[in-house]
């Protein structure tokens, strides 16, 4: 991202790390868990790890849209790719370390699903509708973060105390951008935003799979409605308080064709 862009967008205290290096010494011995609950997090930690992974595909639908794409929403979409994979090589290394299923075995797995996004193309048609389910996804993946960090805290190598820190900031921050393309490139329309999130809900709530489009995989016990329609307020609370930082207009750039 060049720096006049960064400039645009909210800036993380963290900075880049890297989940490889994180975990690089983390043996399995090292792990204080339960079987037990070892056996009982594999769903969630499942789910986890695929939603991360299915970053890719999202951004390859998004590329292969021929959507036009203001700057600050491709600038986001380059960092957030890249966040992404971070967290998804996070995930896998925990997966291993935790089950004993090599890495590669579980990109292979990874690998033999099949997306279908036909179920968000309604929110495939601009940049603002784009804008709002990814939001929705990140403002609830930030929320299950938190909830989870008192369980990776309790693992015993401080790099998992450290992962979950990090996790959770890198995910708000593409929340809070988010936020910000939304209320500096399209802000005559966010009074439709009500309506657009009170779909997204929906179809999230009765939706009976998640096919692999990295948004709406809210699944498991850590997602119930109460907390999901929590996550539709704070966007629409949180969206008017951002303050508009596009003082000069920019040019809109055509959208990126995958390569």
């Amino acid at each position: 991202m060049n720096a006049v862009r960064e400039e645009l967008l909210w800036n993380s205290e963290v900075g880049d790390w890297s989940s490889s290096e994180l975990f690089a010494r983390v043996r399995p011995e090292d792990i204080i868990m339960p079987e037990q609950d070892k056996r009982d997090y594999e769903p969630i930690l499942w789910n986890d790890l695929c939603s991360e992974f299915d970053a890719q595909y999202m951004n390859t639908w998004i590329r292969r849209s021929g959507l036009t794409l203001s700057g600050e929403f491709h600038s986001f979409v380059e960092a957030w790719s890249r966040d992404e994979y971070n967290h998804y090589l996070g995930f896998r290394r925990i997966y291993s370390l935790f089950y004993g299923e090599s890495e590669a075995a579980i990109t292979e797995r990874l690998e033999a699903r099949k997306p279908d996004f036909r179920v968000i193309d309604d929110f495939g048609r601009d940049e603002f509708l784009l804008c709002a389910v990814l939001a929705y996804d990140e403002i609830a993946t930030t929320r299950s973060y938190i909830d989870d960090t008192e369980f990776y805290g309790s693992l015993g190598p401080s790099a998992f105390r450290d992962w979950v820190r990090w996790l959770v900031a890198d995910e708000a921050r593409h929340f809070m951008n988010l936020l910000r393309v939304m209320q500096g490139r399209h802000a005559h329309r966010l009074a439709e935003l009500p309506a657009v999130l009170d779909r997204i809900l929906e179809i999230d709530l009765t939706k009976d799979s998640y096919e692999a489009t990295f948004v709406l995989d809210h699944h498991g016990p850590q997602f119930s409605e109460k907390m999901l329609k929590g996550c539709v307020e704070t966007i629409l609370s949180s969206v008017q308080k951002v303050p508009r930082v596009f003082h000069q207009p920019e040019p809109v750039r055509p959208g990126i064709r995958a390569r």
